[in-house]
Parts: structure tokens; C-alpha cells; sequence
């Protein structure tokens, strides 16, 4: 009779290991899980200049070509692979899906980043000696922290592209540091087609990844424990830039045959010069996610305390650093949540997050369980400290919302019944009121979708271009904004000052052309007492409607041509 053999057991760090492992996924998804119970409560919160890409993307897919309106070759958004993704989703279930489908590719991405944080977080973990324990806690930290930030939230189902390029973003740079660079510039490539300044940062990216892989060639063996890309042959440098370069070329020769020759998207013209104060742009958007000044801080001790050296930290740092910074050239935006920012936040958590895992071992030592616990503790003092800025963000949200279904979405029903087909308006906010009016014509005063107004002098917003190039082209209905202080939704007292939105605004009601084809003669309101009948009147205007701005009356006064 013979014996079966007897199977000997897995060594016991194997199966620590596979223990710890599943720890980690597990911690992971009860991360992605806190992160949709975040999100989704936003789901009603959708930009404005989202829907200018649905329409581009309507128009694709319709067979009018990758244009807002037909003949006008003005490439007005800046999210081509995002606007592509759209159009073909609406060539299959048709223009209705455009929202709910550009909200399910942001809540998805969303969760592609907060993986790639939790990875690259990893990563750098494991370069620097850490246990897997530790690892994986310090990928959980990086991608809680950012399923924390109220603004990745915010973004997450905003419409548009931001959470689509984080991801890609995060892979790519991921890439680059840990040793698979065609991935990453495939990555990169695909980032390019989705954000303008894009091809700067996968050129950045690219050269940090060179630059890592000699300084680890020049330490010898010092960084042995790190895997690392062999350069000892050009095609390992030059495979990955003819991929992402490839990919950026062929995206401008698309540009340049589509929009009439040119090479820069109309978009970088109109926001030349960005808005609003860089400065506070930067840090109040980079440094509340990573716990403040106090955070960044103790980040860099960590790094600075342990001199262990890390290629893949050189990659990483350098992407999130420089993204979260850009603001500073570029300038900021007027949308919820720091968007220009909130794409380099994954990165930047995995760094940052890594530097306290440093540090906790420099002061802690060996005591694996101490170190995971001050790394947990991290998350706590997150959700805390930023809850004010949670709080404003929620409201924010849902007030911008509320203000787009009783603003825009009611002006955009009105004229649809009111206005023919063909007819021009001129307006600036013209992103849903555009959607839903596909079969007008719609100039737009901020210059996004308009070569001559973008190229005039000025910043966003703040054109300055002769409004006779508006009057000559005898556009049927004019629509202006107005603010008056106070509480949204309030009652305004007949007294109280309203004034045009923008300083463009301005400029056109005050152009004796707009007095004389487009303001109507005084008339009394009517005697139901409707408000915004009686705003109507004072305002000189065929009919107005009530949006929502924080802590401001926002009001949509449309005007018709007289004759």
C-alpha cells in the first residue's frame, strides 16, 4: 500500500503575505465605497461648459462634424478624447445620454485615479523598504485622502473631463516610475487628447523618467531593492516618446485639417491670461487634501529624514508638484472644486503620503502596527479639517443646480418655443441653452467658440473687441446676465441695484445699437404682481429668469430684436 505524499504547508511569510494582501484590497474598496457615497449625492451638479461639449459631440455624431455650430470650424472645447467618447455613445442612444453618460465616465475614472493613487502610493512604499503591511496602508492612505477631498467629489460628476485625465494622468506617471514606460506614454497619449496641457506634462514626465533611470544607473547598487528600467539602449527612452509624441502628433494634424489650420485649440486663446487670484487658487485647492502646510511639512521631513534613495519618487513628486502648480502660469477658473488642480491630487497624495511613512518609521522604528496607525490617523484628521469646506461645496453645488434648472434649463425651454430655427443668440453662458437650442446659432461673447472674439485683447471674459462685430451680425435675441447682492431666490426691492454680469455685458447695454433694436419701451408690470415680470420691465427686457449664484441674485435677461 503506498502513502500519499504528504503536501507540505506555505511557508508562513507566503501567507502572511496573501493575508495582507487582501487586506489591502479589501481596505481599498471600502475606500472606492466611502468615495461614491461622496460623489453620487452630487450627481445633479453639472457644469455649464460641459454641455458646449455635448453639443460639439451632438453635432459629430449627427454628421455635421466636430463643430458647436455647422460651417464654423472653431474648435471650442478642449477635451478631444472626451468629446469623442460622448459622441459615440450619442450616435448609439442618442443626444439624451450625453449627461447621464459624461457623469458615468467621471464617477468610473474618479475610481481609476484613487486606484492609481493607491498603486503608485504602493510603489513608492516598497522602493523605500517598506513591508507590505505598511505598503499597503500608505496606498490606502493616498487614495483616502483624496476620496476625501471635497473637490475630487465635486468633479467626479461635474460632466466634464477632469476625472478622465487624472486617471490617465495617474497611470501614466505610475508608469514611468515603476518601469513600464510604453504603457505610460500610451497612458500620456491618451491624457494629451483629453487636456491642452497635457503634451508639457507627459514631456515633463518623460524626461523625469529619463533623468530617474540615470541617476539610478550612476548610484550603482544603492537602489537595488527598486526595480528599474534598463537605458542602456536609446530605444528604451525613444520608444516611449515616439508613442507619446506619435499620438500628440496625430491629434494636431486632426486640429490643423479640422479647424481651418490651426495648431492651438480656440479654447487657449479665449481663457489667455486665466482668472481670479493664482495665488489662493493653488493653495487653497493643493494643500487642504494633504492636511495643510502642517502636512506638506512633515511629508517632506519624512523624505528628507530617510536618504534612501527612490528613482520612482523623482517621477511622481516632480508630475504632482509641477501640475498642482501650474495655476501660477496658466491661472485659476471660476468652477467648483479647483479642477485645474484636482487632476495631480492622486500623485501628489501617493507622495505625500509616502513621506509620513518615512517619518513614522524614522520615530517609530519597527513597530509595523504603530506606524499603520498613525497613517490611518491621517484620514481622520482629513475628513475633519475639511469638513467647512465640504459643508460650502455641498451647498454650492446644489444651489448651482437648482439655478440651472430655473435659469438656464427654463430660458432654454422658452426660446425653443419661441425662437426659429436659424435664428442667432448671443449670450454667454452657452453651454445648456446651446444644447438644447442645436438648430440656432449661437454666438458666444466670451470667444470659446468664437475665433474673433477669443483672439481680441483681454482676458476671459473681459474682451475687448468692437461690439460692432456683434451688431452686424443682427443676431434675433440677446441674452445678458445680471447680479444683484443678496440671498438667492429672495425678493429684490425695487430699489435695489442690479448690474450686468461681466464687463462685456456692460459694454452692450450701454451700445446705442442695443437701445435701439433690442430694449423695449418702458411698460408697467404686470398686475399679478409676478417678480420676475416686474424685472422683465425694469430691465428693458422681453422676459427674465432667475438662476443662483452663492451670496448673489443671478438673473438671464433675454432681449429680442425689434424689427
Amino acid at each position: 500500500m503506498t502513502r500519499t505524499p504528504r503536501r507540505s504547508a506555505p511557508p508562513a511569510g507566503a501567507a502572511a503575505s496573501r493575508t495582507t494582501g487582501t487586506a489591502g484590497v479589501i481596505g481599498l474598496l471600502v475606500v472606492l465605497a466611502g468615495f461614491l457615497f461622496l460623489a453620487i449625492p452630487r450627481w445633479s451638479y453639472t457644469v455649464d461648459d460641459a454641455w458646449i461639449t455635448f453639443r460639439y459631440s451632438a453635432n459629430w455624431a449627427t454628421g455635421l462634424g466636430p463643430y458647436f455650430n455647422a460651417g464654423e470650424h472653431v474648435e471650442g472645447y478642449s477635451n478631444f478624447l472626451m468629446m469623442a467618447l460622448v459622441s459615440a455613445l450619442i450616435r448609439m442612444g442618442g443626444p439624451d445620454v450625453a449627461m447621464p453618460a459624461a457623469k458615468c465616465i467621471g464617477l468610473v475614472s474618479a475610481m481609476g485615479a484613487l486606484v492609481g493613487s493607491w498603486a503608485a502610493a504602493r510603489y513608492l512604499a516598497r522602493a523605500a523598504g517598506a513591508a507590505e503591511r505598511e505598503a499597503g496602508m500608505t496606498g490606502i492612505v493616498a487614495a483616502g485622502l483624496i476620496a476625501l477631498a471635497p473637490g475630487f467629489a465635486v468633479n467626479a460628476s461635474s460632466g466634464l473631463e477632469t476625472m478622465l485625465f487624472s486617471s490617465l494622468v495617474t497611470w501614466g506617471t505610475h508608469g514611468f516610475a515603476s518601469g513600464r514606460p510604453r504603457r505610460a506614454a500610451f497612458a500620456w497619449g491618451l491624457a494629451a487628447l483629453t487636456r491642452p496641457e497635457a503634451p508639457f506634462m507627459f514631456t515633463v514626465s518623460w524626461f523625469l523618467y529619463v533623468l530617474a533611470g540615470t541617476r539610478s544607473q550612476a548610484a550603482g547598487r544603492s537602489a537595488a531593492a527598486e526595480p528599474s528600467p534598463p537605458h542602456s539602449k536609446p530605444r528604451e527612452w525613444l520608444v516611449p516618446a515616439a508613442i507619446g509624441f506619435g499620438i500628440i502628433g496625430a491629434h494636431l494634424l486632426f486640429r490643423y485639417f479640422c479647424y481651418d489650420g490651426e495648431w492651438l485649440p480656440n479654447t487657449f486663446h479665449a481663457k489667455q491670461g486665466g482668472s481670479g487670484d493664482r495665488v489662493s487658487y493653488v493653495l487653497t485647492g493643493a494643500l487642504p487634501p494633504v492636511l495643510g502646510v502642517a502636512g506638506a511639512l512633515l511629508a517632506l521631513v519624512g523624505w528628507i529624514v530617510d536618504r534612501r534613495s527612490s528613482r520612482s519618487a523623482i517621477v511622481v513628486g516632480g508630475v504632482a508638484l509641477l501640475g498642482c502648480v501650474l495655476p501660477f502660469y496658466a491661472g485659476g477658473d471660476w468652477m467648483l472644486g479647483h479642477r485645474l488642480i484636482v487632476p495631480y491630487l492622486p500623485l501628489l497624495a501617493a507622495f505625500v503620503s509616502v513621506g509620513w511613512l518615512r517619518l513614522a518609521r524614522r520615530l517609530l522604528g519597527n513597530r509595523s502596527a504603530w506606524v499603520s496607525i498613525a497613517l490611518l490617523a491621517t484620514l481622520a484628521v482629513a475628513w475633519q479639517t475639511q469638513q467647512a469646506e465640504r459643508r460650502d461645496l455641498e451647498s454650492a453645488a446644489s444651489l448651482t443646480a437648482t439655478g440651472a434648472r430655473t435659469g438656464h434649463g427654463a430660458l432654454a425651454d422658452w426660446l425653443r418655443t419661441e425662437a426659429r430655427s436659424g435664428d442667432t443668440i448671443a449670450l454667454m453662458d452657452i453651454g445648456l441653452i446651446g444644447y438644447r437650442n442645436h438648430e440656432q446659432r449661437i454666438l458666444d461673447l466670451t470667444g470659446l467658440t468664437d475665433r474673433h472674439i477669443a483672439r481680441s485683447p483681454g482676458t476671459f471674459m473681459a474682451k475687448r473687441f468692437d461690439l460692432d462685430y456683434v451688431f452686424r451680425q443682427r443676431p434675433r435675441w440677446i441674452v445678458l446676465s445680471f447680479l444683484a447682492s443678496g440671498e438667492p431666490y429672495s425678493p429684490i426691492a425695487p430699489t435695489q441695484a442690479i448690474h450686468p454680469f461681466s464687463e462685456i455685458e456692460q459694454r452692450l447695454v450701454e451700445h446705442e445699437d442695443f437701445a435701439g433694436h433690442y430694449l423695449e419701451s418702458p411698460r408697467a408690470a404686470r398686475s399679478d404682481g409676478d417678480e420676475l415680470d416686474g424685472l422683465a420691465a425694469r430691465l428693458g427686457a422681453r422676459k427674465v429668469f432667475r438662476s443662483a449664484a452663492t451670496g448673489h441674485h443671478y438673473l438671464l435677461a433675454v432681449y429680442g430684436r425689434r424689427d
